[in-house]
């Protein structure tokens, strides 16, 4: 019987999109029985989609109650339980702000390797909880045995200053997912009302602060000044979902603003867009810009956004550029011949952005790290 590397991801929240799709993708394509991959989520709901996934593919979920200052000492006292009466190989924790707590009781019961994985280059959106989560960090120097990063910002961010290496792990995707097919956008953007004709502007996330997406609405709003017939279609939905359409509102574009909400085949609705754009002020290494250049769309980032997710007609301007610049920006995008859209594939493999390879690797790590620490012994 092949002896099993047993690793326990310790997610903040259950994921949603980004993380969701980067957990689900290198646990789909490891293939390896060797690894036995489960989950350690807070939250309040009792079940979710990302749970039902990953149990589908052998793995054991603990639920434990949503992050809440006013719960430290209970979930504390949760966490000592936990890792009392559970045994792992590793400790994979993706979000800091709950990392030192995880790793001190996986310490203390003996679990020797504790990685840290950075996936963004902010602490928070919010002020308090950016200044609490620094601190909550200042531990993890000491208490972390590995550390990874989505993308060298992410990992110069949280371990500044720290004195030990840290290892790149791209967000790969399977980029044969997103090949462009003419059929499937005609129809999308029929099941979406879209004329034909219609310059479609798009965008994937949450709708949360640092997705900076009023900004993108001023920017759509100065765009159908000079071209009538375009769209903004929003993929995603979040806290600040009612106060975007207030916006839109109140400018009026209601009838070339389309929410769509939270989908399950971002790849399909990728096809129906003519220009993807972030005007994040803040992200790790964005997955769905990966997509989006998968789809052969061209992209406009913010000057926020790590150049390591350039993979093929990726633009990037500043934040503090005018409206109107970006505006103009788009518009030239859009009508620059940027060749077939279906010609994408080996851009992603030369960048390390395919997943069946990356999943080899963090395969490979998981078991060389066993094996290096079992030989200590």
């Amino acid at each position: 019987m092949k002896e099993q590397v047993r690793i326990l991801h310790v997610i903040g929240v259950r994921p949603i999109g980004g993380v969701e799709t980067v957990l689900l993708n290198y646990q789909l394509y490891m293939k390896e029985e060797k690894i036995q991959m489960d989950y350690l989520i807070f939250s309040d709901n009792k079940d979710g989609e990302f749970d039902r996934k990953v149990k589908a593919m052998g793995s054991q979920v603990f639920l434990f109650p949503q992050l809440k200052e006013i719960r430290f000492f209970s979930i504390a006292a949760l966490l000592n339980k936990f890792f009392k009466k559970h045994y792992f190989d590793i400790v994979h924790v993706h979000s800091p702000n709950i990392a030192s707590l995880c790793f001190y009781f996986a310490k203390k019961y003996g679990i020797n390797i504790r990685i840290l994985h950075s996936h963004s280059t902010i602490y928070s959106a919010k002020r308090w909880n950016r200044i609490r989560n620094r601190v909550l960090c200042l531990p993890l120097r000491w208490q972390a045995t590995d550390l990874m990063a989505c993308s060298e910002a992410a990992g110069n961010f949280l371990f500044y200053g720290y004195k030990k290496e840290y290892q790149v792990l791209n967000n790969a995707i399977d980029y044969k997912k997103y090949k462009y097919q003419r059929k499937k956008r005609e129809d999308i953007r029929r099941k979406l009302g879209i004329e034909e004709g219609t310059l479609v502007v798009g965008t994937v996330g949450r709708m949360e602060k640092e997705k900076n997406y009023i900004f993108l609405i001023q920017i759509f709003e100065e765009i159908i000044k000079k071209i009538k017939k375009a769209c903004l279609l929003f993929v995603g939905c979040g806290e600040l979902e009612g106060q975007l359409k207030i916006e839109v509102k109140k400018r009026k574009m209601e009838k070339q603003v389309i929410f769509y909400g939270y989908s399950k085949n971002v790849e399909e609705l990728l096809q129906a867009m003519d220009v993807f754009v972030m005007t994040s002020w803040k992200e790790g290494l964005p997955l769905v810009a990966l997509e989006a250049q998968a789809s052969g769309l061209p992209c406009l980032l913010s000057d926020a956004i790590t150049k390591e997710v350039s993979v093929r007609n990726c633009s990037y301007m500043s934040l503090s550029s005018k409206i109107e610049n970006w505006a103009d920006k788009i518009i030239e995008i859009a009508n620059q011949p940027v060749g077939s859209r279906e010609e994408i594939g080996e851009e992603f493999i030369e960048k390390g952005f395919d997943i069946e390879k990356e999943a080899e690797k963090l395969k490979n790590y998981y078991i060389n790290r066993k094996r290096r620490e079992r030989n200590k012994k």
